[in-house]
């Protein structure tokens, strides 16, 4: 099957106020590389061409092509771009369509207020460099600074880890909070609306100053270690906003954090596993049962890989997951005569494509009765519940 391209488009979201770049490459391109920051320069440039042109949008491999360098290194590049929240990536729900919001890199005194970014530079370039960086960029003045998308952009965690990891053994968030410097714009002014967000706070009765030192050193550690949209972030706010204190409790908030970050990875987590369990199914019939199966291949196996496949003319995924099935009711085992009685029973309902069979199969697993599917030749009041196949098969 042809891969499907995506076409892209680029947004500039701080207003063209992309102007000295000399502290970009002291601060920034140690820790993300000269590769990225290449990358970097090439999208801001792209981006005022495209806006000169109206914003006409090409295929993405013209990116690629523009910056020299394969896919596989474009998208490592755009995630570490993205975990230090230089690019935001969108993607079309339609999935036809990548966005690209640049962002103009934090002041050198906003840099160095972000421990978690002042820590991950140290390691690149050692202390000495990044105390001459910081008397080099003392005296420097700050500069003030839709189709419907889902965010996909990578976090400082899933780029990083093992800087953060090495952090986290040294410093808490209250020492993050200690040490604010100021700065006129920061990742919470750079990440939110803040009309929208202080909106939403409004209707729960939650009134914070955002210039406040603590205030702002907490949202910006929380913005280091997770891309929160609005409402999750508003949420953890209201959730951790002590009333009678009329302000922020700065453990609470920092819990909430971490218990958000934390489920967040166990999602992703359980979607990596089940992209296993796809490619798992996607061996042939042979080689997934010399993987997975606890017999050996016999005359009848042989025999029920020829019957699938030539009588019931199932692919091999559908194959692989009927005797997964199989195994998950039978100890293991794949029973070829049960097995006959479940592909009648998916040959009789019409289920057709792999993805709907597979689907079934895993509703049948969880004990769960099957959903409305995509395909409208599939009839769902004909479905089975789950006793009711047991019930089924168990007459064999």
């Amino acid at each position: 099957m042809e891969k499907e391209e995506f076409q892209y488009s680029l947004v500039n979201k701080d207003g063209g106020q992309f102007k000295d770049w000399s502290f970009f490459l002291s601060l920034y391109t140690p820790i993300v590389g000269p590769q990225a920051t290449a990358l970097y320069f090439s999208l801001v440039n792209e981006e005022a061409i495209l806006r000169h042109l109206n914003y006409p949008r090409f295929e993405l491999t013209r990116l690629y092509q523009i910056t020299s360098i394969n896919e596989k290194s474009f998208n490592e590049s755009i995630k570490k771009l993205e975990s230090l929240k230089l690019v935001k990536t969108k993607i079309s729900r339609n999935k036809k369509l990548k966005r690209f919001e640049l962002f103009a890199p934090l002041e050198p005194n906003e840099f160095f207020a972000n421990e978690i970014f002042e820590k991950t530079l140290l390691t690149k370039i050692g202390l000495e460099n990044v105390e001459a960086l910081k008397f080099i960029f003392k005296e420097k003045s700050d500069i003030d600074v839709e189709e419907d998308f889902e965010d996909i952009t990578a976090t400082f965690e899933d780029v990083f880890p093992e800087e953060l990891r090495n952090m986290t053994q040294t410093t808490t968030m209250e020492t993050n909070i200690n040490n604010l410097r100021s700065s006129k714009r920061t990742l919470f002014e750079k990440m939110f609306n803040l009309k929208s967000l202080n909106d939403r706070l409004k209707k729960a009765n939650v009134n914070l100053n955002y210039n406040a030192s603590k205030n702002k050193r907490a949202f910006n550690w929380a913005l280091s270690l997770y891309n929160f949209n609005e409402e999750d972030f508003a949420k953890l706010i209201i959730e951790s906003y002590d009333k009678t204190k009329q302000g922020l409790d700065f453990k609470y908030f920092q819990n909430g954090v971490e218990t958000f970050v934390l489920k967040q990875k166990q999602k992703i987590s359980k979607g990596l596993e089940a992209t296993q369990k796809l490619t798992d199914l996607t061996l042939t019939p042979e080689n997934w049962a010399q993987n997975f199966l606890q017999q050996p291949l016999d005359l009848n196996f042989y025999k029920l890989l020829k019957k699938f496949r030539e009588d019931y003319q199932f692919d091999n995924e559908t194959i692989n997951a009927l005797m997964d099935f199989s195994c998950f009711v039978n100890q293991g085992k794949v029973i070829p005569n049960y097995l006959y009685k479940v592909a009648d029973t998916v040959v009789e309902h019409q289920m057709g494509e792999s993805k709907i069979i597979i689907r079934y199969l895993n509703d049948l697993k969880s004990q769960k009765q099957v959903k409305v599917p995509l395909e409208p030749t599939f009839n769902q009041s004909a479905i089975p519940t789950y006793d009711e196949v047991m019930n089924l098969v168990s007459k064999i």
